[in-house]
């Protein structure tokens, strides 16, 4: 055997040691490790998404609720407002609803690119579909779509701010975990470079929770998947949210599987355009 098989029979063989050393484990929504068949029943359950985690050594599949209701004092709403105010130049009117939408990160192109390969494979791999229907579904990932994508968000965004700040008494937010710089190549868009305080106290578990809704008297609304606008709407339409509290309860214990209410099921909902 030759030097260039031998060191390529090595690195085989360490890449298959490595994968077969990989530990897999799967967890509840209350940070519980369960088996496997409690996890795909879990995932099945309209309240709950499931997300795998790949680390070195480790793959932890977890099972997450997709939004929760919550509470903070007052006190921490004003200086919630008050920090918004400061990082992004604007006054904002103590009695407004606030909407923060948070991103981990805003990717290169040739990041954006190596994800979509690897979405790409893992959609072949599991044979979710042929490749032709595969294809008119997933357009390719090229510079000039990925420049055409950031403009049609920007496009989106703006109009999103424009249906719910005026109809609805809020103030819609867009931040930033890790810019990169990239922020700055958004032409006439108002990123906000989060400084820790949004991820520490409402997106900890990275690709969990997008967006949070925030009352001035502290109540807050998470949420973690696609939801329809017009859901959105009745909650903000109103101060009380104790019947939507109702729903998802129903939806978490006995109406599990089609959930209650805004939370029920709606086939195909997220290839529908939505602000949140």
């Amino acid at each position: 055997m030759n030097i260039k098989k031998l060191a390529f029979t090595l690195f085989t063989i360490f890449i298959g040691l490595h994968v077969y050393s990989q530990k897999e484990i799967y967890m509840d929504e209350n940070m519980k490790e369960i088996d496997v068949l409690t996890y795909s029943k879990k995932c099945s359950l309209q309240a709950f998404k499931c997300i795998q985690y790949d680390l070195d050594t480790l793959k932890i599949n977890k099972v997450l609720p997709k939004f929760h209701f919550g509470k903070i004092d007052p006190t921490a709403y004003t200086q919630i407002r008050k920090l918004l105010m400061r990082d992004s130049k604007k006054i904002i009117k103590p009695n407004k609803t606030l909407i923060v939408k948070f991103y981990d990160s805003i990717l290169p192109f040739e990041k954006a690119l190596a994800n979509y390969n690897r979405h790409m494979r893992i959609v072949h791999d599991l044979n979710l579909d042929s490749t032709k229907s595969i294809n008119s579904r997933h357009s390719k990932l090229t510079e000039k779509s990925y420049i055409k994508d950031r403009k049609d968000f920007i496009k989106r965004s703006k109009k999103c701010k424009k249906k719910f700040e005026k109809r609805f008494n809020s103030e819609i937010f867009y931040l930033v975990d890790e810019s990169n710089g990239l922020a700055n190549t958004y032409t006439n868009f108002n990123w906000i470079a989060d400084n820790g305080f949004f991820k520490n106290n409402f997106f900890k578990i990275r690709s969990h929770y997008s967006t949070v809704f925030i009352k001035p008297d502290g109540e807050y609304f998470l949420i973690g998947t696609h939801f329809p606008d017009r859901s959105a709407n009745k909650l903000l339409e109103t101060d009380n949210w104790s019947k939507y509290k109702k729903d998802w309860q129903k939806t978490l214990t006995t109406e599990r599987f089609k959930g209650s209410g805004i939370f029920q099921h709606e086939l195909y909902y997220s290839h529908k355009a939505h602000c949140f």
